[in-house]
């Protein structure tokens, strides 16, 4: 009775280890299928953008925050006292783990992936679309700017623009995906509202 009962049990055990393996498969194909139908979704919309040539312009929002270009800017910013010492710090922790996140998922831009996509940056880029530095860039420097001049509500709406034309043109010179973009501006709101506010304390208290 004790070994058949014991048998019974190890039955059990299979069945429900082979039931869990194939919702678990199930689940895996369901999300790679959306993901597919996801990433052919945002291909065609770059596609769609890519169309109008007046939108060409949006380029220059992306020079501005190449990482070159970008650097001159945040040396003009900190000798005119625009940011401080510890505004250096939240930018350079936020590029370093904005790289983390691409080297972990390497998701290929999607002039990579679809061939209908155009490359319209004429700049050379790493193989690594996820997350966008570039809109992680422009987000982040806004915020600081707003955080350390208290912006009223008009101008923080006019600053918060540049971010997005950053992202838009991202998008349409074919080097990101939209869920990029959006996800770049989130972690740099998140980003900036839990690690700035404790470097910010941080180098408050240091004084």
């Amino acid at each position: 009775m004790r070994v058949e009962k014991e048998l019974s049990n190890q039955d059990t055990l299979i069945f429900h280890g082979k039931l869990y393996f194939l919702v678990d498969q199930s689940t895996r194909k369901n999300k790679i299928k959306f993901n597919l139908m996801l990433q052919l979704l945002e291909e065609n919309f770059i596609i769609l953008l890519q169309k109008y040539n007046c939108l060409k312009y949006l380029k220059y929002f992306t020079r501005a925050f190449d990482y070159d270009f970008f650097s001159i800017i945040l040396v003009i910013l900190y000798l005119s006292n625009t940011i401080k010492n510890k505004d250096m710090y939240i930018i350079l922790i936020g590029i370093i783990l904005i790289f983390c996140i691409k080297l972990k998922y390497r998701r290929k831009r999607p002039f990579e992936n679809n061939k209908f996509v155009k490359k319209l940056n004429d700049r050379d880029v790493d193989s690594n679309s996820f997350p966008s530095g570039h809109v992680f860039l422009s987000e982040i420097l806004i915020l600081i700017i707003i955080n350390n001049f208290n912006i009223i509500s008009t101008e923080r709406q006019f600053l918060s623009l540049i971010s997005y034309l950053v992202a838009f043109s991202r998008v349409y010179l074919g080097d990101h995906y939209v869920t990029d973009v959006i996800f770049s501006i989130f972690f740099a709101k998140v980003y900036n509202l839990i690690i700035g506010s404790i470097l910010r304390l941080f180098f408050s208290l240091a004084v």
